[in-house]
């Protein structure tokens, strides 16, 4: 399986989500002002999913750069940490939930898209890409490159609006 011939591509986005989590740092620390007690729960909601999304992308990132990796190395570890990132989805759902039902919410769609539907189908795709890698299938680096460059892009997105839209709702 050439995984070897991946390298750059998952040294460049492990770089990117590495950024983008620092970024997300600075953003939060710079708008601290703006996170009030009362809305905490869905600051954590929209936010703190973002930076483990980065942070599962740098994860797999990191071990596909281990010299002479394992392909089942690998596929362990994008099943594990898919699934371990799957089981925080039931929560952000339920706090999408309870606030949608608010008169004043502002929740749309795109919210559940981003925060749920999206990651949850990625997470299938890691766990495909991961039962491939145990089997030494050539997609499967192609399912795990396609999720983690997914991830990555869907996580900026979903990240640059819910800083916007604490920018302009949290006062």
């Amino acid at each position: 399986m050439p995984i070897d011939q991946w390298w750059n591509f998952f040294y460049l986005c492990g770089s990117a989500s590495a950024t983008l989590t620092g970024l997300t740092f600075v953003a939060i620390t710079l708008g601290a002002t703006l996170i009030k007690k009362e809305t905490l729960d869905q600051i954590d909601v929209y936010i703190t999913p973002f930076c483990f999304h980065f942070l599962h992308i740098f994860f797999l990132c990191c071990v596909t750069a281990i010299p002479n990796v394992d392909p089942r190395l690998l596929g362990g570890a994008a099943i594990v940490s898919a699934v371990w990132r799957a089981m925080s989805l039931p929560k952000s759902h339920k706090v999408i939930r309870v606030n949608a039902q608010k008169p004043d919410s502002e929740i749309d769609s795109w919210d559940w898209v981003t925060v749920i539907y999206v990651p949850a189908i990625i997470y299938v795709a890691f766990i495909a890409a991961g039962v491939g890698l145990f089997l030494f299938m050539p997609w499967a680096i192609w399912v795990l490159a396609t999720s983690c460059l997914a991830l990555l892009l869907a996580s900026a997105k979903g990240t640059w609006d819910s800083l916007v839209w604490i920018a302009a709702t949290i006062k």
